[in-house]
């Protein structure tokens, strides 16, 4: 008996999670380089504050993707509202095909970062992005 009770008490209390409420969002505009280089480019969506007081931190990624060049982009994320506020894009240019960011021995792959909100978000998001500072990562350009 003991162990039917404990068995439908694990059923019912360990399957239990957080459930995120997210807002899908789109976001599109212009990818450029500063010196005019051609290549592949990772964008990654930042929600620019999460967590809650004491525990609030800068910069959790909520996604990523690759274009072939800079120019027009396009693509969706899902914006967690609980814990969280703001948007900010970031980009880097792989220029040597080995899609990490400025691996040993490469100084030249341009990286940029746009604020779009440190608040509300709306559902679609016009931003343009300027790649133009080399080997920055993300959080080092977050204002």
């Amino acid at each position: 008996m003991k162990r039917a009770i404990w068995l439908i008490w694990t059923m019912t209390t360990a399957c239990h999670g957080d459930i995120t409420v997210v807002q899908p969002t789109d976001l599109f505009g212009t990818i450029a380089s500063a010196d005019g280089h051609d290549g592949p480019v990772c964008l990654e969506a930042y929600q620019a504050w999460a967590g809650d007081g004491a525990l609030e931190y800068p910069m959790r990624r909520i996604g990523r993707t690759w274009v072939d060049t800079p120019g027009d982009f396009a693509f969706s994320v899902e914006l967690p509202l609980e814990d969280g506020t703001g948007l900010v894009l970031y980009g880097w240019q792989d220029r040597d095909d080995d899609r990490r960011h400025c691996a040993p021995g490469v100084d030249d792959e341009l990286a940029g970062v746009t604020v779009v909100s440190e608040g509300d978000v709306p559902e679609e998001v016009e931003v343009d992005i300027l790649l133009d500072s080399a080997c920055t990562g993300a959080t080092m350009m977050f204002p």
